[in-house]
């Protein structure tokens, strides 16, 4: 470098304050020419102003936050078009010390300039190493951008910086590439610079820059990828850098404000790295978190139907859901069909334990989803700790909990009324119910009561359009649980007269041990893997109920299933299964023995009327039971009610 090379220099704005202009003062009179890039983005250009009035300044105005990163190949750009051949490159902060540019032309003139691409002046900052008092020169692995001269020449051959790091390492992965490429990073220590490295405090043994949340997020990101880069080539220097990672943290936790926030954003530089996703950070648009807490997991019917089968669609509209299920599924047939009250009373302790525990995790959501009570028949201990807790609370329920199950004993009508049912419809903001009938009753407790009719996602079912042409015996099917199984077991003289005059299997699936003397019957265990071949196998499905509290309150699961795997229906009329079939059009519907035994005997003798029937219950569900519309609603709903 000659004292005829031409000098350009670039300064990075970003919503100066009025020392700026004074800190420019300091090197304008050593350089042709100065280009002030302002990546302001606030709309206040007062102290920018005053610098673009200054002499042999050009003003360029990127009207928002560019990063420094593409201010500097501005700059470097505009200097390269007017025939500059050294950039000297400047933070807003930065302090020349008198005659800085002209004593590191002359401490460099010793070296071959083609092979220099950086002369930077020693740094002085606060937790800073001295300089060696003995060498003139150094070559540092890398240096901060500020006050460094930059070879254009060498810069035409290294490219230009890397604008997706915006900030941070922008400098450092500017330095390794250059060495890598066998440029030389020259430092020349007897040169200061006065730099000022955020709000940097000296404690102990380290230095705290004290930097906002957002930069702990690019320096995070950025040190990652730029690691990934250059960690081969530069094994020393990286692996001294992991460890600045974890002195970041200790800083952070030991002397830093809003520790918080910025090891959150310590912790999404880290997944943003992961993901690939580099540039200016855009924070995520505002999701809403919702908590949902299930009686089972997968393998229970009703938090399957009422909640699993939501979630794909729900977190494709951006929301945030977590699944606490209180009963784990290698418990689940232990729980719900064991007799043995020991075994259900510790059971229930393990569950409210687990419940507690599970009520700071759901803390930081904004909606908690409650599938049936947490407890049946027990106080509402943890719903009202979510009361407690100030968060949105839904509560959805597809049974006649409000009086004993059949499992239980409790079938009449006279039953009264459960006391804790009472108390967590005053506890919920909105209360779910899937069936009119059951929004009746909770009405009169809530007032804000909304039916959510039981879906099932038709794409998931297969229908086997030769169904009604299979050869050999007609399979009457039933699809339910031990505990709803005195259901068919009621018909069992419809099923024996039947026998003796048609050829027909009974095929149970879901509850064992069931025998009806005289009678062909199949039990199968019911599966999740194989519940579609399952339904596949049947020729005719059955729903009957009885005339009773509880079974007024069912949501007709069990036919939407048949239905939408394609299987023709007969069913008592009680619950909503009177709504959903229109008797003779998409299902056929039986009240008393003699009434059962004319639909059976049709159905069996009549394939033309079976492939019907299936045809219409298929569309029945398509178009007022199906999944993804009910998905869409719901997903909206959650939305408005978490702005509310």
């Amino acid at each position: 470098m000659t004292i005829h090379d031409k000098v350009a220099a670039v300064v990075v704005l970003y919503n100066p304050d009025s020392d700026v202009a004074q800190n420019i003062r300091s090197y304008i009179d050593s350089v042709d020419i100065l280009f002030a890039v302002d990546n302001s983005d606030n709309g206040c250009y007062e102290h920018s102003r005053a610098i673009e009035s200054m002499d042999n300044v050009l003003y360029i105005n990127n009207g928002e936050n560019l990063g420094v990163a593409a201010a500097l190949n501005i700059g470097a750009r505009k200097a390269l078009e007017g025939g500059c051949d050294f950039l000297l490159m400047m933070d807003q902060d930065s302090i020349a010390t008198p005659h800085m540019i002209e004593r590191m032309v002359e401490a460099a003139g010793g070296f071959d300039m083609t092979r220099v691409g950086i002369i930077s002046p020693y740094h002085e900052m606060v937790g800073a190493r001295p300089p060696p008092e003995d060498s003139p020169w150094t070559f540092p692995c890398a240096v901060p951008t500020s006050g460094n001269l930059l070879n254009l020449s060498v810069y035409r051959t290294a490219g230009p910086f890397r604008e997706e790091l915006f900030i941070d390492f922008v400098d450092i992965e500017y330095c390794l590439r250059l060495k890598k490429a066998g440029f030389m990073v020259l430092q020349v220590n007897g040169v200061k610079l006065h730099h000022f490295l955020g709000k940097a405090q000296r404690y102990w043994m380290f230095t705290a820059t004290h930097h906002p949340p957002l930069r702990k997020y690019y320096k995070t990101r950025n040190r990652l990828y730029v690691g990934r880069l250059y960690n081969r080539d530069f094994i020393r220097f990286f692996l001294s850098d992991k460890l600045r990672i974890l002195k970041e943290m200790v800083k952070i936790l030991l002397v830093e404000h809003n520790k918080r926030e910025k090891l959150k954003m310590m912790v999404r530089g880290y997944c943003d790295y992961r993901k690939g996703v580099f540039g200016k950070y855009r924070p995520a648009p505002a999701r809403e978190k919702v908590a949902f807490f299930t009686q089972a997991g997968k393998r229970g019917a009703a938090s399957r139907y009422r909640v699993y089968q939501y979630l794909p669609y729900l977190r494709a509209q951006g929301i945030v859901c977590r699944v606490y299920p209180a009963v784990p599924g290698c418990l689940h047939r232990l729980n719900f069909f064991s007799r043995n009250k020991i075994v259900k009373g510790v059971i229930a302790a393990c569950v409210l334990i687990k419940r507690l525990c599970q009520i700071p995790f759901a803390a930081s959501a904004d909606i908690i989803f409650f599938q049936k009570p947490v407890l049946p028949f027990f106080y509402p201990v943890v719903e009202s700790c979510a009361r407690l807790c100030k968060k949105r609370i839904v509560f959805d329920f597809d049974d006649a909990i409000f009086y004993r199950p059949p499992k239980w004993g409790g079938r009449g009508a006279a039953m009264p009324v459960d006391v804790n049912f009472v108390r967590i419809m005053a506890l919920a903001d909105v209360v779910f119910a899937g069936n009119a009938y059951l929004a009746q009753h909770a009405s009169e407790y809530s007032g804000n009561v909304m039916v959510l009719p039981t879906v099932v996602d038709p794409a998931y079912y297969t229908v086997d359009h030769g169904r009604s042409t299979r050869e050999g015996p007609v399979v009457i099917g039933w699809i339910g649980s031990p505990t709803t199984l005195f259901y068919v077991e009621r018909l069992a003289a419809v099923f024996r007269q039947l026998a003796g005059e048609y050829d027909y299997t009974l095929k149970i699936i879901g509850a064992r041990g069931a025998a009806i003397p005289g009678v062909k019957v199949v039990c199968e265990d019911w599966s999740l893997e194989n519940e579609r071949e399952q339904l596949a196998s049947i020729d005719i499905g059955i729903a009957p109920l009885d005339d009773s509290e509880w079974s007024r309150g069912k949501c007709g699961l069990k036919i939407l299933v048949y239905m939408a795997s394609g299987v023709p229906v007969a069913a008592s009329p009680y619950g909503v299964n009177g709504e959903i079939i229109r008797d003779g059009e998409n299902g056929l519907l039986a009240v008393s023995d003699d009434e059962w035994r004319e639909k059976l005997t049709a159905l069996m003798l009549d394939r033309e009327l079976r492939a019907r029937l299936a045809q219409e219950g298929r569309k029945t569900v398509e178009a007022n039971y199906s999944l993804p519309a009910a998905a869409a609603e719901l997903a909206a709903f959650l939305k408005e009610l978490n702005n509310k």
